[in-house]
């Protein structure tokens, strides 16, 4: 449902922006039928409220998670998976091939995500390795301040302890920021839809965007 729903999204936004340069004299996903569902569409942050979002998140210690998001279009459960063995910092390249979510309050992790064929790898630019980098630093003062009670698990986004981040934690975080920026209010999400539009008008072919 949800994979039908995103790539309806993703075909119909690519549509609409043929048409807009009168490639296509009409979108012809208007006569699609669509699966039942959030009947509010997601409608994309501007990067001038982007920016706002990541200024207000910037001392927070899970920072990196947010620029990741706006800046690769990796999804929540994508990115709470992540390990830092899925980085290449020489290559600036990040492999996603996990995703992790909580099902009737218990936590779980697939080795497959909702691309169907299970893994791809994301060029990442020098801002977002910068940012990575950065998150590192404090990942390991964190370690070298616990001591021994830190949990070596390879994960990016962690507790304090080592241990992986509540996969709903982010979505929290996100409320409580653009509700601060009196920013519109959309699911978390948004940073994903945002990052494709902003792919699409810079006119990478649809097909491509929707990974």
């Amino acid at each position: 449902h949800g994979t039908y729903k995103s790539c309806a999204n993703v075909l119909s936004m690519g549509l609409n922006y043929a048409v807009s340069k009168k490639k296509l004299a009409f979108n012809p996903m208007m006569n699609v039928k669509r699966l039942k569902g959030r009947t509010k569409p997601i409608i994309a942050y501007s990067m001038q409220e982007i920016k706002l979002l990541l200024n207000n998140l910037s001392t927070y210690r899970l920072y990196a998670f947010f620029f990741l998001a706006c800046h690769t279009g990796a999804r929540r459960g994508e990115l709470v998976a992540l390990r830092w063995s899925d980085i290449n910092f020489n290559n600036q390249t990040l492999s996603i091939n996990k995703t992790r979510g909580k099902s009737w309050g218990t936590d779980y992790e697939e080795d497959t995500t909702k691309n169907e064929n299970g893994m791809r790898a994301i060029e990442l630019s020098s801002d977002t390795v910068g940012v990575l980098k950065a998150h590192q630093e404090r990942q390991n003062l964190e370690r070298m301040m616990i001591g021994n009670a830190w949990q070596d698990m390879g994960y990016i986004f962690t507790k304090e302890d080592g241990t992986p981040i509540d996969p709903t934690r982010p979505y929290f975080i996100f409320k409580r920021a653009i509700k601060e920026l009196n920013l519109r209010d959309e699911p978390l999400h948004v940073l994903r839809h945002t990052h494709i539009t902003e792919l699409l008008r810079s006119g990478i072919s649809p097909h491509i965007v929707a990974f």
